[in-house]
């Protein structure tokens, strides 16, 4: 028997990060809520990087051309904008 993932509402993950603001540990709110600290900081990476558009629902979660956008930051830390262009003088 394969145990199903569970998924979390818009609302569920935007109240968790609303009382981590109130000065609530992680930890703490990771044992209230039965979730993982580290779906804690990721929801909450999420939201700083996508704004209103975070936690769209289910489904794709992020468009192809965030994707492709995010997909420079997460080792340089900064927008990939393509391969870098050499001038030979």
């Amino acid at each position: 028997m394969s145990l199903k993932r569970r998924q979390f509402t818009r609302e569920f993950k935007l109240q968790v990060l609303q009382e981590s603001d109130t000065g609530k540990s992680i930890s703490q709110l990771a044992r209230e809520h039965q979730v993982h600290p580290t779906l804690i900081h990721r929801w909450r990476q999420q939201l700083r990087r996508q704004g209103d558009r975070a936690f769209p629902g289910n489904g794709k979660a992020v468009s192809d051309e965030t994707r492709t956008l995010y997909c420079g930051t997460r080792f340089t830390g900064s927008l990939f904008l393509g391969p870098p262009t050499v001038t030979v003088p």
